[in-house]
């Protein structure tokens, strides 16, 4: 894993290097105080089963703590765990995600795209979470369909930043896949996502 605070992954179209967050705990105190709440509160999560998952999620919770916030985090399996993300029964989400392809628009369409349309919020994170991303929603869709590539580079940025500094969605990691493979192994083509691996032509 290696910090990373943006929607777009390293290696795809657009990505940037831009990792505002750091832990500032007397700032954070500040805002409570300034929100109205300088006694902190309560809030419920649900974390997977499944390290390091449960690794990082513990390590927000005891974070929390230092600034008087009390996270009651529920270790539950994997089927829980999305039963409570799709049915909204759950103060924040403590979650993994990837994206279904190589593009930026993968994760643009789950995390800034707004769809009236779709029930319950289902085709889009944002929606999900009740989220209005405002002019985000149209700039992503505008990016997407964006011919010159330069230009749809620089849309995508643009969206980054904007979004991290304004979303509700704080993005900590990106994984790092490290993969040992034999010098007899020949013709395995890994991907910038799994679904971009490739096996056929291997041999050994």
């Amino acid at each position: 894993m290696k910090v990373h605070q943006t929607l777009v992954p390293e290696g795809f179209l657009g990505a940037v290097d831009y990792n505002p967050y750091k832990l500032d705990i007397d700032k954070a105190k500040a805002l409570l105080e300034e929100a109205g709440v300088p006694s902190g509160f309560k809030l419920e999560t649900v974390v997977w089963n499944n390290p390091p998952y449960t690794d990082f999620a513990q390590a927000v919770q005891a974070t929390m703590a230092q600034a008087g916030i009390e996270l009651d985090l529920q270790v539950v399996d994997g089927q829980q765990w999305l039963d409570r993300y799709r049915n909204h029964n759950l103060d924040i989400w403590v979650g993994l995600w990837g994206p279904d392809y190589p593009d930026p628009h993968s994760n643009a369409k789950a995390f800034v795209v707004n769809k009236e349309d779709a029930p319950d919020g289902s085709e889009s994170l944002a929606d999900r979470f009740g989220w209005d991303a405002g002019d985000l929603s149209p700039m992503a869709m505008a990016a997407v369909r964006e011919q010159d590539t330069e230009k749809r580079k620089k849309l995508y940025q643009e969206i980054q930043k904007t979004h991290t500094d304004t979303s509700p969605f704080l993005y900590m990691f990106q994984e790092v896949r490290r993969v040992a493979v034999s010098s007899k192994v020949k013709g395995l083509v890994l991907g910038v996502t799994f679904s971009d691996d490739r096996y056929w032509a291997v041999s050994k």
